[in-house]
């Protein structure tokens, strides 16, 4: 979901918040009771740079992965003596459909118009370079595997420098 606030629809808002960050949590509550019971268990949530970036336009899709990544956090505290493991996953920019698949909301309104366009044009190249899914995968496949996450966040490198990028746009005035 891309689009100045002010102008996005609150339907398309609930999807992103049910989508990120709300059916995480809804898959954490199906398997934590089987992995209490077993006393052991590992779970994933998967978040992105931008969670902390925030780049202008993204402000929904940010802040849902931003609240996941806060939960993966309390959840980690409230459940680390049942002997589960939790970890956010922040991947790099990916090259996948998502760029065909995002919900636009383009603006009518001059003072957004180009900046709109521009800002979310960087991102969707940056999405159509990123890196391989096959490379994402074989990487959280091999932290799935890791005896101990060891913290709460962890960063899978890519070859996208997007969150660089977006971080030098967010410190301009």
């Amino acid at each position: 979901l891309s689009g100045a606030v002010e102008e996005l629809l609150t339907t398309d808002i609930v999807k992103v918040m049910n989508t990120n960050f709300l059916g995480a949590v809804s898959a954490c509550q199906a398997v934590i009771p089987f992995m209490r019971e077993h006393r052991k268990g590992k779970i994933i949530n998967i978040s992105c740079s931008l969670a902390n970036t925030a780049p202008a336009f993204n402000s929904i899709y940010s802040a849902s992965k931003k609240a996941l990544e806060t939960f993966t956090i309390a959840l980690r505290k409230e459940i680390e003596p049942l002997k589960i493991e939790v970890a956010s996953v922040c991947l790099p920019t990916c090259k996948t459909n998502f760029t065909e698949n995002r919900i636009k909301q383009d603006s009518t309104n001059k003072a957004y118009r180009y900046r709109i366009s521009n800002d979310i044009g960087r991102l969707e190249y940056a999405e159509q370079t990123g890196s391989l899914p096959e490379n994402i995968a074989e990487e959280l496949y091999r932290i799935s595997n890791k005896k101990t996450f060891g913290s709460h966040t962890l960063t899978i490198k890519g070859k996208s420098r997007i969150g660089a990028f977006f971080s030098k746009l967010v410190t301009k005035k």
